[in-house]
């Protein structure tokens, strides 16, 4: 197990500009209509998605962070989220064998390893880094499944 993780708050007025905001806030604040899965700038990742990344959805060539490594051993991953610190959203780490069958898709619960706060610029962001376990069967896939709060 990773040793303890440490996570740093502030306390902040609602109408603060650090704090957090509804999906659709986000919405009015970036002039876009619509229901979260779709893609207002056609870059094939959704409203949602944007939301929880802190991206522009207005801009096609604002993309999520996500960085995905495999150990040298290969017994495990490592999963780097940089998400939004004002998005009021819940997520799931998911993983499968079998990308033919839906019904296969099984919450995982990832080991934090760290929380990094980026309180720069106009886009504050938490940086989550995570290590995610290995199934036993050859292949596997994962996919992260964003819910507003």
């Amino acid at each position: 197990p990773a040793a303890d993780v440490a996570v740093e708050f502030e306390i902040v007025a609602a109408g603060s500009s650090k704090a957090p905001r509804s999906f659709s806030q986000w919405q009015v604040d970036n002039s876009i209509t619509g229901i979260s899965s779709f893609d207002s700038d056609f870059n094939g990742i959704s409203n949602l998605e944007e939301y929880a990344a802190g991206t522009n959805p207005n801009s096609s060539s604002d993309w999520p962070s996500y960085l995905y490594e495999q150990s040298v051993s290969g017994h495990d991953f490592t999963l780097e989220l940089v998400l939004s610190a004002r998005a009021l959203i819940d997520l799931d780490l998911e993983t499968s064998s079998d990308l033919s069958d839906s019904e296969s898709w099984a919450v995982v619960i990832p080991e934090i390893l760290s929380i990094q706060n980026n309180s720069a610029g106009a886009r504050p962001t938490q940086t989550v880094r995570m290590r995610l376990p290995r199934n036993s069967e050859g292949r596997q896939f994962w996919r992260i499944v964003f819910t507003e709060e």
